[in-house]
């Protein structure tokens, strides 16, 4: 362990869900700054004296404000730079990697915690790829979450707060029936959405598809503008839509998807609700010209699904992917071949442990 950058785990526990463990960690670093970067310790001043009074649930509930209501300032700061695009999750299978080298449990986080990053970064032997991770990963996440704390911004959140603390005590204080709650809950939960989709990363631009013979699109798969939402194929020409069985229940999955499509040729592969119902496990799916087909290749979310995509090996032939052996997205996973032409998956007959095994060996 780099005792160089011991410092970095006590600012892990800035950004840890608050605990009275976490309270006495904070107070260690600010010891620790005042003897030794005073400087810095002098501009956290007012945040290390809010710790020592503040009450637990009083900063439970800031720290839920701050972190987990909008998409933009989430810890997880794979989605603050890549949103749902695939992207995101060839960061993840390579965090993952890095924190089991380096003996780092992630408790109930993801890898791209910044809490879990900044415990790994102590723990890392490899200065390069040390500092690759901080230049290109750490900071520039930092710098959106930080612009995002402008004066204005931070005005209007708390004029949301407020208002639905308002909503909710007037919702304690009178008598309402079960409808009226309801109705209550569904205007709420579109204010949430709106706020959370105008603040929501967006994946980075993808070259446009080659031969695009169809437009992909994203709608309600029961027509009524709700959960569940489905892939449409659209004739760029006439711009008549065939609806395909390729679900998800939440409508940002399915635009990343038809956003930024896997294709080999003539071919696009996507993932998908392998039980149509948009729920897990994924599976992966090919679209050609007017028609869908689920291959048997599961996974157990869309993110491993996707991230197996964008690992794949390309040949004029197949494309090489990695997938759960017994098709129910769980462990053991084997090596699988798909025919660009016919759609025939073929596997070989070798199973890992796990995906990531499976992909670093296969591919």
């Amino acid at each position: 362990m780099n005792s160089t950058f011991e410092i970095y785990k006590l600012f892990a526990s800035v950004f840890t869900y608050p605990n009275e463990e976490v309270r006495s960690k904070i107070d260690e670093l600010h010891n620790l700054l005042d003897k030794s970067y005073p400087d810095v310790s002098e501009v956290m001043n007012d945040f290390f004296e809010f710790t020592k009074t503040v009450s637990k649930w009083k900063w439970e509930e800031l720290f839920t404000r701050t972190f987990n209501v909008q998409a933009i300032t989430t810890l997880d700061i794979g989605y603050v730079l890549f949103g749902d695009d695939y992207k995101r999750g060839e960061l993840l299978v390579n965090l993952n990697k890095e924190h089991q080298e380096a003996g780092n449990d992630c408790g109930n986080e993801l890898a791209d915690n910044l809490a879990n990053l900044l415990r790994l970064i102590p723990r890392m032997q490899n200065a390069e790829i040390r500092n690759e991770l901080v230049e290109i990963i750490i900071i520039p996440a930092l710098d959106k979450i930080i612009s995002e704390f402008n004066a204005e911004s931070v005005n209007m959140k708390n004029k949301i707060y407020n208002f639905l603390d308002e909503i909710k005590y007037t919702i304690r204080s009178n008598d309402y029936s079960n409808d009226q709650l309801r109705q209550v809950l569904h205007y709420l939960s579109l204010a949430q959405e709106s706020l959370n989709d105008s603040n929501r990363p967006q994946p980075p631009t993808q070259p446009e598809r080659p031969n695009p013979s169809f437009n992909l699109i994203c709608m309600s798969r029961d027509g009524d503008n709700r959960s569940p939402y489905a892939i449409g194929i659209q004739n760029p020409l006439d711009l008549s839509v065939v609806k395909t069985n390729i679900i998800y229940t939440k409508e940002s999955d399915c635009q990343s998807i038809v956003k930024s499509p896997f294709q080999v040729k003539d071919v696009v592969y996507v993932c998908g609700s392998r039980d149509k119902d948009g729920m897990s496990p994924y599976s992966i799916y090919t679209i050609n010209n007017n028609s869908s087909t689920q291959l048997k290749l599961t996974y157990d979310g869309v993110v491993s699904c996707q991230t197996s995509l964008a690992r794949s090996k390309i040949t004029p032939q197949v494309l090489g992917v990695c997938a759960s052996r017994d098709n129910d997205g769980k462990s053991p996973w084997s090596f699988f071949t798909i025919n660009h032409q016919t759609n025939a998956v073929s596997k070989i007959d070798i199973t890992y442990p796990s995906l990531d095994e499976c992909q670093q060996r296969s591919l």
